[in-house]
């Protein structure tokens, strides 16, 4: 008896031992697997698979990218050959507001429009979302010309947005203050004032823009160059619109390219911008009526 006890004892804990190993087998499987395919998310609005180690992104949304080319063609090249790359941008619009510094691809992908002239004087920093409407996508990244970011980089801003698609989400982020002057300071989580220095958005905005325009026309024509404020004011009626907060991200990797002729530098730059959403805070009962009226058309 004593001997069948003691081997039945041994089985047992042979088992034990084998069925242990067996459970570190399949946990190091599935670890590796994760690693090596990528891991699939599903959000509100798609399903997407990340890989963080070969920076590939994919979504079964494409996006339009929207840049102005001014004074740095060069940086605009830079940005363009990197973002071309991404799986989900199919289109890529350039607006050349200067014919001295327009540029030009083979790429079908992209897109140069010469706004320079009559269009450059009309709509100055608007040509952003004058381009936004004849994007062929939806939805829209808008990136300045002093800003690089990678591909990867970029579709963490990309996932963001896609939890909640009515909302602006970029990376610089302002708030009014308590009397509704400008505050420079950057902020981040839920925000008043997104920058359009790198932002995501739905192409609806832009025509909500120019149908919204005229009240501001006024204020709006003091601004140098034509436009500045384009932010704060797409900004304002993208909360009046949506009914809820913009969004900011925080800790995105970018780098910031020369930023010589940059319109911050200019003098009354801070001022202008806090004149600016004195008025849009006194104009808001009739900014909503008018964003009501466009909800029914």
């Amino acid at each position: 008896m004593d001997i069948l006890f003691h081997t039945s004892q041994i089985f047992y804990i042979l088992f034990l031992v084998i069925f242990i190993l067996l459970l570190f087998e399949l946990l190091f499987t599935f670890s590796f697997f994760n690693k090596s395919n990528g891991i699939v998310k599903k959000t509100k609005n798609t399903m997407q698979t990340t890989n963080d180690d070969t920076n590939e992104c994919f979504s079964t949304e494409n996006y339009s990218l929207i840049i102005l080319n001014w004074k740095r063609p060069k940086n605009v090249l830079l940005i363009v050959n990197e973002l071309k790359k991404c799986d989900y941008i199919n289109e890529i619009i350039i607006s050349n507001g200067k014919e001295s510094t327009k540029l030009s691809f083979p790429d079908e992908k992209i897109k140069c429009q010469d706004d320079f002239g009559s269009i450059n004087d009309n709509y100055g920093l608007d040509r952003r979302f004058l381009n936004g409407l004849k994007a062929t996508n939806q939805k829209l990244i808008i990136i300045d010309d002093d800003l690089f970011i990678t591909c990867s980089s970029l579709y963490k801003i990309i996932d963001e947005y896609n939890k909640d698609t009515s909302r602006i989400v970029g990376i610089f982020g302002r708030n009014f203050s308590k009397d509704f002057s400008y505050d420079m300071k950057n902020r981040y989580g839920r925000v008043d004032i997104v920058l359009t220095r790198l932002l995501v958005m739905d192409k609806k905005l832009c025509s909500l823009f120019f149908y919204c325009r005229p009240m501001i026309q006024d204020i709006y024509s003091l601004g140098v160059p034509y436009g500045n404020g384009e932010d704060i004011f797409l900004s304002f009626i993208s909360l009046l619109y949506y009914r809820r907060k913009n969004y900011c991200m925080q800790n995105i990797p970018y780098k910031n390219l020369s930023s010589e002729h940059a319109i911050s530098s200019l003098d009354g730059h801070a001022s202008y911008r806090t004149k600016l959403c004195k008025f849009l805070n006194e104009k808001k009962n009739e900014l909503n009526l008018l964003i009501s009226q466009f909800h029914n058309i």
